[in-house]
């Protein structure tokens, strides 16, 4: 008897084994089953309608007005009225708003205000939806609005970058008040659209400001009205204009929705920590409304489509009538997995703002405000013209410019030679020529900005000049020696040198000179050491397999990365140095150059192995 149990409890513990081994299998088999469902499913594209009302629906639930801007949480509200499920605005983002656009301005940021108001109007249907008082209360904030430079009450408005221009030109030919202003309004802007459509866009593929300058033209294309002819003029022009600032950033938007790319103007966060749960990027809620990125079900929630972006730019486009109904048909044409593309941008242009189809600013104002949104401040050629304008439109106050208010002191025949000495800084804020050269493969991007005249060897302002992002992580090289315990504020990609950049397709020499006369200016604005050039990077050191090859000392380097590798040649006597950046910000530091000395660094992005999709050669 005993010898039986004991084989029947063999038994029934291998049949039980066996049923647990048999349910993992079928379990496992189903959980593949349900992967690859999912994944074709997400395969296939997502209507434009249904990622707009998932994004808001979101972006109701999960952010209270206190949780977001006053721009937003009134875009939000305004966006219930119009579909029935509120009947008023919040009191408090209107409040908000409201006291933004009253003059004198108290900030730069009024521009965004008047354009999320501009919406807010049309969506609540001119604001017939609203209740009597908060209706208004954005008439008397429209009436009031000062549309332009010489308006009173501009305060600290700012009127001169290109998302700015953008934004109140837009507004001003939908709401301004008076014929007159709008009459200026559209001659304004039809001159803008004009010189974005033929020389492209100054603040290329900024992953901010960008974004800014695509609402305003969605607000154009929405609002614009179609029984009026100018108007349905301009309403082409915006829509041609927004094509072409679409296909620019569909060029180096990643398929998990990020937008890294060589630009004009970033910012530190717009490098880091892209897949952070409730990561505040607008860029991943444009590809998402826009694009329908990304659409793999291997990332998280928070990179596809789920707790994006609550910003104002976000619920512009989600509440968009182009983008619910347009969005996917210029999608298909315009997102191309893989490219080699060269974007001319800018028109070069010192001496005056260029002639547009005929067309051409003979105001000295409006001249002016059109060169600071190129970055042309004070080059020598126009330093006079500027600051006589500075002086009638008493600019110096303004806090962009206070600390330059010294130049209001100097006899004219002095200014040249004080530009001149300026050089150092204020060419390398210049944006107003240039190409961007993007090459692109599965999951990886290459990109980098070479600028006409040249500005290497002078101190950006915000800018990228060359990044490489292979799948989450991102890499760039930044000038200066930074120290991680004494550095009090990291700024990356602001006032450093500038290289000499050239790239074909997958290679990129990237040249650094030392300046002695901007190293002066570099030391005091970076806090940091001219001296050297640092491989940054947006992960830690131990996430990517950096390999040194060759004799040491020879600064050659291997990146590997699922399938690509980066070949680095470095200057002699490079370092291979895990030693983290700054913890504030999450960057890292991977090699360091350094010396006084020009630095070359050769890079090359290639596959390691495999065939991919041939990139195609694509132009703007």
């Amino acid at each position: 008897k005993l010898s039986h149990h004991t084989r029947l409890h063999s038994c029934l513990r291998w049949t039980t084994l066996g049923t647990i081994v048999i349910d993992r299998i079928l379990s496992v088999e189903w959980c593949l089953r349900k992967k690859n469902e999912d994944r074709a499913s997400m395969d296939l594209p997502i209507p434009a309608a249904v990622r707009a009302d998932k994004y808001l629906t979101e972006c109701n639930e999960e952010c209270p007005d206190a949780e977001v801007s006053g721009n937003t949480a009134l875009l939000l509200s305004a966006v219930n009225v119009s579909n029935g499920t509120a009947n008023a605005l919040s009191e408090h983002a209107l409040g908000e708003v409201v006291a933004t656009m009253r003059p004198p301005l108290a900030s730069d940021t009024a521009s965004f205000a008047v354009a999320a108001a501009t919406r807010v109007w049309f969506l609540t249907r001119k604001a017939q939806l609203l209740p009597e008082n908060q209706r208004v209360a954005l008439e008397e904030a429209f009436a009031n609005f000062p549309w332009w430079i010489t308006s009173e009450g501009r305060g600290e408005g700012c009127y001169w970058t290109e998302n700015h221009l953008a934004l109140l030109l837009s507004s001003a030919c939908l709401m301004a008040r008076g014929d007159e202003l709008r009459r200026r309004a559209r001659e304004r802007l039809r001159y803008w659209l004009g010189l974005k459509r033929v020389h492209g866009f100054y603040e290329i593929n900024s992953p901010v400001y960008s974004t800014l300058t695509l609402t305003a033209l969605v607000n154009l294309v929405d609002f614009l009205d179609p029984d009026s002819q100018v108007e349905e003029e301009l309403r082409g022009e915006a829509a041609a204009v927004m094509a072409r600032l679409l296909r620019t950033m569909a060029l180096a938007t990643m398929e998990d929705g990020k937008l890294v790319c060589a630009t004009t103007r970033v910012f530190d966060r717009d490098l880091t920590n892209f897949h952070v749960a409730r990561s505040p990027r607008t860029i991943h809620a444009v590809a998402w409304l826009v694009f329908g990125l990304p659409r793999s079900p291997d990332l998280p929630d928070s990179c596809r489509g789920a707790r994006l972006s609550r910003t104002v730019q976000g619920v512009s486009l989600a509440s968009s009538k182009w983008v619910r109904e347009r969005a996917d048909q210029s999608a298909a044409s315009i997102w191309q997995r893989y490219s080699n593309s060269v974007v001319p941008f800018g028109h070069g242009s010192v001496e005056a703002s260029p002639v547009v189809d005929g067309l051409s600013l003979s105001d000295d104002v409006d001249q002016v405000m059109f060169n600071f949104s190129a970055g042309l401040f004070f080059p020598p050629k126009l330093v006079k013209q500027h600051t006589r304008s500075m002086d009638q439109l008493k600019l110096w106050s303004h806090s962009h410019f206070s600390h330059l208010r010294m130049i209001s002191y100097m006899p004219s025949f002095f200014l040249k030679t004080t530009a001149k000495a300026l050089s150092a800084v204020t060419k390398g804020q210049q944006y107003s020529q240039g190409e961007l050269v993007i090459y692109r493969g599965p999951g990886a991007c290459m990109s980098s900005l070479t600028e006409t005249p040249h500005t290497a060897g002078h101190l950006g302002f915000q800018k990228l000049p060359w990044v490489v992002c292979l799948g989450p992580h991102v890499l760039w090289l930044e000038s200066g020696v930074h120290d991680a315990d004494k550095r009090a504020k990291p700024a990356i990609c602001r006032d450093a040198y500038l290289p000499m950049v050239v790239q074909r397709k997958n290679e990129a020499v990237v040249e650094y000179e030392y300046n002695s006369s901007a190293s002066f200016f570099h030391s005091r604005l970076t806090n940091s050491s001219g001296e050297g050039v640092q491989l940054l990077s947006s992960t830690p050191y131990r996430d990517l397999d950096l390999k040194q090859i060759g004799q040491p000392g020879e600064g050659k380097f291997q990146l590997l990365y699922l399938g690509w590798v980066l070949d680095i040649e470095a200057p002699s006597g490079t370092e291979q140095s895990p030693v983290e950046y700054t913890k504030r910000t999450g960057v890292f530091r991977l090699l360091l150059a350094k010396t006084r000395n020009s630095q070359r660094w050769c890079i090359t992005l290639k596959p390691s192995g495999g065939t991919y999709e041939k990139a195609c050669d694509t132009a703007i």
